[in-house]
C-alpha cells in the first residue's frame, strides 16, 4: 500500500468514526429560560438562564414566578431548546 493510499484510507476511517460519533452521541441540547413583556414600542426580554434540561428550566421559572415584575406578566416565560454547536438563525433580518 502506498503512502497516498494509506492517507486516503485514514481519512475515510476518520470520516466513518465522526459519523458514528454523531449517531451514538448526538450534540447536547440546552434550554434557555427567558421572560418577555410587551412595552409601548418594543419588547423587553430577559434571559434568566441556560439549563441542561427542561425540568431544571421549569424549576427556575417556578423559583422566580412570584417575584416583582415576573408575577405581573405570568405568561411571559418561555423555555426553548437549542442544539449546541448549531446555528439556529440562518437567514438575515429586516427592521420595520
Amino acid at each position: 500500500m502506498t503512502t497516498e493510499e494509506l492517507t486516503i484510507e485514514v481519512l475515510e476511517l476518520k470520516k466513518a468514526v465522526a459519523e458514528l460519533q454523531r449517531r451514538v452521541f448526538p450534540p447536547p441540547v440546552v434550554y434557555l429560560l427567558h421572560h418577555a413583556k410587551d412595552l409601548d414600542e418594543e419588547v423587553d426580554v430577559k434571559l434568566l438562564g441556560v439549563f441542561s434540561g427542561v425540568e431544571k428550566a421549569e424549576q427556575a421559572r417556578e423559583a422566580v414566578r412570584d417575584q416583582p415584575g415576573f408575577r405581573d406578566f405570568p405568561l411571559g416565560f418561555h423555555i426553548d431548546g437549542y442544539t449546541v454547536d448549531k446555528c439556529h438563525w440562518t437567514e438575515g433580518f429586516v427592521t420595520v
